[in-house]
């Protein structure tokens, strides 16, 4: 059976740190790496995991933006359906900016 997911699909730029800043403040990340985020993503990646066919269905931002090709190729890393991808020429592509200490609790931007 394949299965489909449909929705908000992101790149998520994770940055461990030991505390967030004050507002107005600077902290400094001990890592940083690309991941996706959205639940589109997720749940696509999660079937994956295990073991299942999944297609995304969803609008991703301009094909040139250097972001959404990162996007779509996290996504053909996963082995998900990209058949069903749409891009918005002209459309900035979405990215959060995640800061997780080292409790895993995350604040999202």
């Amino acid at each position: 059976m394949k299965l489909a997911t449909c929705g908000h699909v992101c790149l998520d730029l994770v940055h461990t740190h030991n505390s967030l800043p004050k507002p107005g403040g600077k902290a400094q990340a001990q890592s940083t790496h690309v991941s996706l985020g959205g639940g589109a993503a997720i749940a696509a990646g999660e079937i994956r995991r295990l073991g299942g066919d999944v297609d995304v269905f969803t609008v991703l931002g301009d094909p040139g933006e250097l972001v959404t090709q990162g996007t779509v190729n996290l996504l053909r890393g996963l082995g998900v359906g990209l058949d069903n991808l749409n891009f918005a020429p002209g459309v900035t592509p979405s990215m959060s900016q995640v800061w997780m200490d080292h409790q895993d609790e995350r604040t999202i931007s």
